[in-house]
């Protein structure tokens, strides 16, 4: 499994910051790319398998001084069940957006957006990469079912009971709870 920073350093995806602000490159600037699998990305306590490539899209536009980058990304996903543990497999797309200012410069009541730049000048080149691995975790869910009406693991056995019923007694219940159960079945 790899750490977060070798993550990133694998997805290195660079647009030319300067160039768009300046009109050198074209506005809006589209680049898209193929960025390989990380292999199993431990997140939300459970653990995703990233077999295949992750495909990636960014728009940047010249917005003022600054720069809007909206990133749209696929990818597919394994992950166990939550009920019944069997493996699942999930596609994920998301679509982030991120504003880019100078330390400097006012920000706007720009809620959707995040700021992100932290310096007086633009950089020749800036790395997207740790803004598609933000998005990608982003859009793990944190409760995978490999259907709706998974009924899980027999709590006694553990048996998968989407495949078959367990011999197991079903419990009464707490004596505690009685009154209730009682309650429960007069209404």
């Amino acid at each position: 499994m790899l750490s977060v920073e070798e993550a990133i350093e694998l997805w290195k995806f660079c647009v030319p910051a300067l160039s768009i602000i300046t009109g050198k490159a074209e506005d809006p600037y589209f680049k898209k790319a193929v960025l390989p699998s990380v292999g199993e990305v431990h997140h939300w306590s459970l653990f995703y398998s990233v077999a295949k490539p992750v495909d990636v899209a960014a728009s940047v536009f010249r917005l003022g001084d600054g720069l809007r980058v909206q990133l749209t990304f696929s990818a597919k996903v394994a992950v166990p069940c939550s009920r019944c543990l069997e493996e699942t497999s999930l596609a994920i797309q998301a679509q982030f957006s991120y504003l880019y200012l100078l330390r400097s410069e006012k920000i706007s009541n720009e809620e959707d957006f995040q700021v992100l730049l932290d310096s007086d000048w633009w950089p020749e080149s800036l790395d997207l990469a740790p803004q598609v691995w933000e998005s990608f975790i982003l859009s793990l869910p944190p409760k995978v079912l490999c259907s709706p009406d998974c009924k899980g693991l027999c709590p006694n056995c553990g048996q998968n009971l989407n495949v078959g019923t367990c011999s197991c007694k079903e419990e009464e219940g707490d004596p505690r709870l009685a009154a209730l159960k009682l309650y429960k079945e007069m209404f």
